[in-house]
């Protein structure tokens, strides 16, 4: 099956996608990045992710190589080369190449580079997913996870060790013991008021676009819905708790740490089924 990256106005097989050594996005993770999930040939809040990505660049001072005009029709080429009908876009721009240094160069020209991969429609859309297990790690990365750069060293780090120690991913927390978010999703938990919670949006985590699109569901199934810090006491009162990632849409967690859930997950199982119905409907175009 054809393996077609993009990278610098090119579509060119992935072995011979490359850029210089040079590359800020290699030498400072000087770069930022996007996935777009796609299911049966039909992106997912694309536009909304988009956004997002222009206002990481905006905020890293740094242009975008191209429209998003110009940007929504690469993608559908790429997608339609790789002969994928569902699966996910990744996109990465970085500030471009030059000498290495500090100092940022005036005039740099962008690198934009983008892969696709190819995902079990079955499992991506299951309406009962595998829930996960997840550890309990101090959140040491930068004061802007805001933006959606690839400088996530911690993330990784975070991740390796939760599944060294049996675990299927980990979630993070402040100096405070108040939940930030997971290593790639924002974090949920149904209280034992049947209240819906999640972090309110700050610098301190990604403004995922699930979560958004997530909320916008539960709002129309006249679920209350709260943003607030989120204790250790919280989750241990909870009668449910979730994750939200476009890779993920909505998954439950049974165990954070040495905390056991209640296994039935109804308004989490619900949720998920109403995103994917938000896109997946007939009548949505």
């Amino acid at each position: 099956m054809p393996n077609i990256a993009y990278i610098s106005n090119l579509f060119l097989p992935l072995r011979s996608a490359k850029t210089s050594i040079t590359d800020r996005g290699y030498q400072f993770a000087d770069a930022a990045y996007e996935v777009v999930t796609f299911v049966d040939d039909k992106m997912l809040d694309f536009d909304l992710h988009i956004q997002r990505l222009w206002r990481t660049l905006s905020a890293l001072k740094m242009d975008m190589p191209c429209s998003p005009r110009a940007l929504e029709l690469l993608t559908k080429t790429l997608i339609q080369k790789n002969y994928i009908h569902t699966g996910m876009i990744y996109f990465q721009v970085s500030r471009g190449i030059a000498p290495r240094s500090h100092i940022i160069p005036q005039n740099m020209t962008p690198v934009l580079s983008m892969i696709c991969t190819r995902l079990k429609r079955d499992i991506l859309l299951s309406p009962i997913p595998k829930a996960l297990s997840v550890a309990l790690s101090a959140d040491l990365r930068h004061k802007r996870c805001d933006l959606k750069t690839v400088g996530l060293l911690p993330n990784v780090l975070s991740l390796d060790d939760a599944r060294i120690n049996g675990f299927d991913d980990a979630l993070f927390y402040d100096e405070n013991g108040c939940i930030t978010e997971g290593t790639s999703w924002n974090f949920w938990i149904l209280d034992k008021d049947n209240i819906l919670r999640t972090r309110y949006l700050d610098n301190h985590i990604l403004h995922g676009i699930t979560r958004h699109t997530v909320m916008k569901c539960a709002e129309n199934m006249n679920l209350k819905i709260i943003e607030s810090d989120i204790t250790l006491s919280d989750i241990r009162n909870a009668k449910e708790a979730f994750a939200t990632s476009a890779s993920k849409f909505a998954v439950p967690i049974k165990k954070i740490g040495d905390i056991i859930l209640p296994p039935d997950n109804p308004v989490t199982l619900t949720l998920r089924q109403a995103y994917i119905d938000y896109f997946l409907q007939p009548n949505k175009s």
